[in-house]
């Protein structure tokens, strides 16, 4: 997994958009110039990590996330999802919450009205751990292989987050995703489809 964690962060470098797309319906630019993409596999002295770890993450742009992600897997809080959410995103803000659950509709917005700064984006996390599975315990739920969240709420622990100092941090995950990198000299790299990565 390190050496994994390893080529995906250096794929990463210098990347100033993603584009994820999924199957079902997912279609989202994050913006990430600047950003620092870490994972959490082995920890130095004085510092924590979860377990089980499994992940390369950063805090995506605070302002510059838009499009729809349709999530089908986990949400922390909540756990398991009978029914898929799709979350409508604008300049990084959750605009509108739509399920054929209207029970989850209310649970998940009555969850975000913690603050103000609960609906803006907080975190991009790529899972990568082969022998993670999905409980609806969200901290082993972000780190499965073939997997992405978003997390929306505070970022000031993550490298680069500066701006979102809400109550809450809620990681929402989807299965199957199309990573796409944009550079800034225009140049793009396919770093997984469907799921699997192609480094």
């Amino acid at each position: 997994m390190k050496l994994t964690a390893d080529k995906i962060i250096d794929a990463l470098k210098n990347a100033v958009q993603i584009h994820i797309t999924t199957e079902e319906g997912t279609d989202v630019l994050l913006g990430v110039a600047g950003r620092k993409f870490i994972g959490d596999i082995g920890v130095n002295a004085g510092e924590m990590c979860n377990i089980p770890c499994g992940e390369v993450y950063c805090a995506p742009l605070e302002t510059k996330a838009s499009g729809v992600i349709v999530f089908n897997a986990s949400i922390g809080d909540i756990g398991l999802l009978k029914k898929p959410l799709k979350v409508f995103v604008s300049n990084g803000r959750i605009t509108k919450f739509e399920s054929d659950s209207s029970n989850l509709v209310k649970r998940i917005t009555k969850l975000t009205d913690v603050d103000d700064e609960a609906k803006v984006i907080g975190e991009l996390g790529i899972g990568l751990n082969p022998s993670a599975r999905i409980t609806g315990n969200m901290l082993e739920d972000e780190k499965v292989l073939g997997t992405a969240h978003i997390a929306f709420g505070n970022n000031t622990d993550f490298p680069g987050g500066r701006k979102n100092n809400s109550k809450i941090h809620r990681d929402y995950l989807f299965y199957h995703p199309t990573l796409e990198i944009h550079f800034a000299d225009g140049s793009n790299k396919l770093l997984m489809r469907q799921g699997n990565f192609l480094i």
